[in-house]
């Protein structure tokens, strides 16, 4: 009896410390999947839109690209000459945000936005994970990630060199 005991102890520890992200209700893994997943060529100029308006640096509408299988919308920080936009569309635009999608068909998929952690985290907290903090986004992975094996969400809040990015992994 006292094995028995101490097996379902153990079992119940590592079954406690395996679940180490952050739990949502089904629905909103549900409303994430669309959110991301399931757009047109509209509502992911919309989301676009939405990600660059929560931002606190102000940005501009400069430019949409599409080319085969992929589209951007790119963004530009406002208050720039006319001199220093172009030469940003020149040199590859650094001081630009960037959201990506993939293209199937119809189908807008989104892939990523990157930019500093103020500027992502309005849309990370909006869109993603309501309870995420700088602080807890960095002391924990599990504030950087929404996934969900049922509806295939798989959405991460990453951080390289101090920029950071928001990146689609469900596709």
């Amino acid at each position: 009896m006292k094995k028995l005991l101490l097996t379902i102890i153990l079992l119940s520890c590592l079954t406690i410390t395996a679940q180490n992200g952050y739990e949502l209700p089904e629905a909103t893994y549900q409303s994430i999947f669309k959110k991301v997943n399931q757009l047109d060529s509209l509502s992911a100029r919309q989301f676009s839109n939405s990600v660059v308006r929560a931002t606190k640096t102000p940005y501009t509408f400069l430019l949409a690209k599409k080319r085969g299988k992929s589209a951007s919308y790119y963004y530009i920080e406002s208050g720039l000459s006319a001199s220093e936009i172009q030469e940003q569309k020149e040199t590859g635009c650094d001081k630009c945000m960037r959201v990506n999608f993939t293209v199937y068909g119809e189908r807008y998929v989104f892939l990523d936005v990157t930019g500093s952690l103020n500027d992502l985290l309005p849309t990370w907290n909006r869109e993603f994970l309501p309870a995420a903090t700088p602080e807890l986004i960095k002391d924990s992975f599990k504030y950087r990630e929404v996934k969900d094996r049922n509806t295939g969400v798989d959405v991460r809040l990453t951080e390289q060199g101090g920029v950071w990015q928001i990146y689609n992994w469900s596709i």
